[in-house]
């Protein structure tokens, strides 16, 4: 989702963790809690890296639904 000038996306605690650190990404939440360890917010000036996170984000998803191939795409 977009949420400003920022990408959100849900990825792998561990992943979220290592974009955080590196500066790429920032913790996401609701502002009433804590932030979510699976959600990371992905600022505009990182931009180009957009579609590859969306794609990651995508395949993550559908492997935790049970997706038979999260590679395939309708």
């Amino acid at each position: 989702m977009l949420m400003g000038d920022a990408l959100v996306v849900k990825l792998p605690a561990g992943r979220v963790a290592e974009l955080i650190a590196s500066g790429v990404g920032g913790p996401f939440g609701t502002g009433q809690r804590r932030p979510m360890n699976e959600w990371v917010t992905i600022p505009d000036t990182h931009g180009a890296q957009w579609e590859g996170l969306a794609r990651e984000a995508f395949d993550f998803v559908a492997r935790a639904a049970g997706s038979p191939d999260p590679g395939a795409r309708g």
